[in-house]
């Protein structure tokens, strides 16, 4: 009998504390999307101290701390941020290795310490960072913030060189794909990525992108002409600089069902 109540208790204890990491980790993703970027990173730290055996708290901490280095002015203090980073990773890995999503945030953080102090980091870390991406794509070649990670610090060194980006411009066109198809393996689980990847489809690679949809889709829908064609598209009075702009091209046939051609502009 006293076997059984010490089950007991231990079970509802386990049951107590899975369900207080559910709302936590929820109210921190909610703060997230709420542009409450201290907020919701001190409680990723407090769950990460709790529920020592996730590895997600930590993961999204160092994520956050990671973006937002990109747009500090006092490069020194990010850099001092990264390294904060660079534990909350290093936590992570230990918790879950040889993750695909580790590996990707990894060369994440790497690329925002070139950003921040390119003549020190800029030579030292990029081959580092293309194997993070690597090692993330070997791990999941289905995971977007890997495959789509991997070109753009490729279109990055490839712009630094003034070498020409469309060829990564079509690979990233491609890639960007999966941000359709991945599904993520829990509630929490990253799914960041695809608004950036999208932006730079509709800036760096503007009237670079090369390719086009397969023969058969193109047959049904451009029955009489083999030519490429370009459309411009002016959207006015727009109010503010919120959100995306979602553009589809349809053919009259079509209309509103499956765009032929999708765009997501920030």
């Amino acid at each position: 009998m006293k076997k059984f109540i010490i089950a007991f208790v231990l079970l509802a204890t386990g049951i107590i504390n899975a369900q207080s990491y559910e709302k936590g980790m929820e109210k921190a993703l909610e703060l997230r999307k709420n542009k409450k970027y201290v907020e919701a990173q001190n409680l990723y730290e407090r769950i990460a101290n709790v529920a020592q055996e996730e590895w997600l708290p930590n993961y999204h901490a160092a994520s956050i701390i990671i973006v937002n280095t990109f747009s500090m002015a006092d490069k020194d203090q990010a850099i001092k941020n990264l390294g904060k980073a660079e534990e909350f990773i290093a936590t992570a890995d230990m918790i879950s290795p040889n993750n695909s999503e580790i590996y990707a945030l990894m060369g994440l953080k790497n690329l925002a310490k070139i950003v921040a102090k390119p003549q020190i980091y800029g030579a030292s870390l990029s081959q580092e960072t293309s194997m993070l991406y690597g090692k993330a794509v070997k791990l999941d070649n289905t995971n977007p913030r890997a495959v789509c990670g991997l070109i753009q610090f490729q279109m990055g060194t490839a712009k630094y060189f003034n070498q020409d980006l469309s060829p990564l411009c079509d690979k990233l066109q491609k890639a960007s794909e999966l941000y359709k198809t991945y599904k993520p393996k829990s509630k929490f689980y990253p799914t960041w990525g695809e608004d950036y990847t999208l932006s730079l489809l509709a800036t760096d690679c503007a009237g670079k992108i090369t390719l086009t949809k397969p023969k058969a889709e193109l047959k049904s829908t451009r029955k009489n002409s083999n030519k490429k064609a370009t459309i411009h598209i002016t959207i006015p009075n727009v109010s503010n600089a919120n959100g995306n702009i979602l553009v589809g091209l349809y053919t009259k046939d079509n209309f509103q069902k499956e765009a032929i051609q999708e765009r997501k502009i920030k």
